[in-house]
């Protein structure tokens, strides 16, 4: 019996392969996969990439075996798409997904009717925020679909020696942020320092005062090094679309760093209040500058919201507890035996 894993990434087969108990065994079927190698719009690649995998899909021979089924980690409109058309070919595919991001497009209205079709079949799924699990619940009547808090090991390559307290706050992250009410905000602290990080497709329309410095497009290594030499960060999300800001909220906190987020609950689930973190209205520039205000003029206040923040990472964020969520998950759905190596 086999688990197809359809991904852009080697990781997750190798550790469901890790995992497995005869007679189960885990396989990768590699998305191709064009990122920001395309001189496109974001939209467009998606649709590309999806496409191209489909057909790809289409004329892979092993996909239409009757017996296994298929973990889907990237392009899930294909698998879904393609299940539907095995299925009236009477081939029964089970299928898991997770990571199935839609930022803005999930907002449309034409998106929600395709995958109201697409999720009508034997789906289970693991979302990341309870908004995501009930937003999914309402397009799958009959799919199994719980939730845990994204988390797992950190995937950057700062030594801890590298985080330091510097004079600038930091916000970064490329989907669904408002740099925008960030930037009219750092106006009224024209003796702070910020800086963002972003991508060229953010589309940030305020022109940036002298104590904002921009930078984009840069690497991974770069951006945590920027996040671990800052005096706090900042996760200025702009509207309730699932998953966005988790890996930034994660890194903060595992660096031990003051945050302000947005008060929505991909975000907030992590942090609580005035302890690990300081929370303001989405959209409100008065409720952020207020929380501004309040790490500024606080050295003590923002020493203990930092301290604080490394503890909850540590003790409920650390490791591997979202990779056994779905391992668990998968079990229960699908009858398999599963066991965690020493």
């Amino acid at each position: 019996m086999k688990i197809i894993v359809v991904s852009a990434y080697t990781l997750t087969a190798r550790v469901l392969g890790e995992w497995l108990l005869s007679p189960w065994t885990a396989s990768l079927w590699k998305v191709r996969a064009f990122g920001n190698n395309l001189r496109i719009n974001g939209k467009a690649v998606f649709m590309l990439e999806e496409a191209v995998n489909f057909l790809r899909l289409f004329f892979c021979a092993d996909m239409y075996k009757k017996n296994g089924m298929i973990l889907c980690e990237s392009c899930h409109f294909s698998v879904l798409l393609f299940g539907k058309y095995v299925r009236f070919l009477g081939i029964h595919k089970r299928l898991y997904l997770f990571n199935f991001f839609l930022h803005d497009l999930g907002s449309s209205e034409i998106v929600q009717k395709i995958l109201k079709f697409l999720l009508n079949q034997d789906v289970a799924m693991m979302a990341f925020s309870s908004s995501e699990r009930d937003y999914f619940k309402k397009l799958a009547f009959n799919a199994d679909i719980r939730f845990v808090p994204w988390g797992g090991e950190p995937g950057h390559e700062i030594d801890p020696l590298q985080i330091k307290r510097g004079d600038y706050i930091f916000a970064g992250g490329y989907s669904n942020r408002d740099y925008d009410l960030l930037i009219r905000c750092a106006r009224k602290f024209p003796r702070q320092r910020f800086i963002i990080v972003c991508s060229r497709r953010n589309g940030i329309t305020e022109t940036a005062p002298p104590n904002v410095e921009i930078h984009k497009e840069i690497s991974p290594k770069e951006f945590h090094m920027l996040l671990a030499g800052s005096m706090a960060t900042v996760i200025p999300l702009k509207n309730n679309v699932g998953a966005s800001g988790q890996m930034a909220a994660l890194a903060a906190m595992e660096f031990g760093k003051p945050t302000i987020y947005a008060d929505l609950d991909v975000i907030s689930q992590y942090f609580e209040n005035g302890k690990s973190g300081l929370k303001y209205e989405v959209g409100n520039a008065e409720s952020l500058m207020a929380a501004l205000s309040l790490l500024l003029e606080d050295q003590s206040a923002r020493e203990k919201l930092g301290k604080r923040a490394f503890f909850c990472w540590e003790r409920a964020f650390k490791g591997d507890r979202m990779a056994q969520a779905i391992a668990d998950h998968l079990a229960d759905f699908m009858g398999v035996a599963l066991q965690k190596p020493d």
